[in-house]
């Protein structure tokens, strides 16, 4: 969660510096974490956790069709090796 929170922190604290330029800057101090936990919860669920699990997924479809056409190559070598003695 703390690489979602690193992606939603800058924005919300300049929007917020942005909507609330009348008054002291101090008060960001307290709008930003309130703003910025919901909205970092939001991203990690819908954004980035989602896109962990198709990466996994991703690379256990590669690594097994790799490892599929790797054993037919070994196979194959093999038989031609065979063939030649």
């Amino acid at each position: 969660m703390s690489f979602s929170l690193y992606l939603v922190h800058e924005p919300v604290v300049v929007s917020l510096r942005l909507l609330t330029q009348p008054l002291s800057p101090w008060w960001l101090l307290i709008l930003a974490p309130l703003v910025s936990a919901p909205l970092t919860w939001l991203f990690q669920r819908y954004i980035e956790a989602p896109s962990h699990r198709l990466a996994r997924r991703t690379g256990a479809l590669t690594s097994a069709r790799f490892a599929q056409w790797s054993e037919r190559r070994r196979s194959g070598r093999a038989a031609g090796q065979v063939g030649e003695a």
